[in-house]
């Protein structure tokens, strides 16, 4: 995984910069890689996103950054491709989603990439 978490003393930054794509027929290129792709482009997303925004509101930090990685893939389906395109649109509206709820009042900056 290549993630960062980066205090600068004016907030704390987090990017997240995982994932990877198969290329195939979902049925050819196997059950356990597909979901491999599943659990490190989603459900990392998920508990990474959680654990920072957990940690930073028990500590009562009101400021700081998530970015995560998206792709252009988030805006349709991908002949052979479709699990990696269905959970980057997963990283782009669950980030679009955080940041509604996080950024005001509590200043939290969640951003993604294309």
């Amino acid at each position: 995984m290549k993630n960062a978490y980066i205090s600068d003393g004016d907030g704390d930054w987090f990017y997240h910069f995982t994932g990877y794509a198969t290329n195939g027929k979902l049925t050819d290129t196997g059950f356990k890689k597909q979901h491999e792709q599943i659990m490190l482009n989603f459900v990392s997303v998920m508990d990474l996103c959680y654990l920072f925004l957990e940690e930073k509101l028990k500590k009562g930090h009101n400021e700081g950054t998530v970015v995560n990685v998206a792709s252009t893939a988030a805006f349709h389906p991908i002949r052979y491709m479709s699990i990696c395109a269905v959970t980057k649109s997963f990283v782009l509206t669950f980030t679009e989603g955080l940041h509604k709820e996080f950024s005001k009042p509590l200043y939290l900056r969640l951003s993604y990439i294309l």
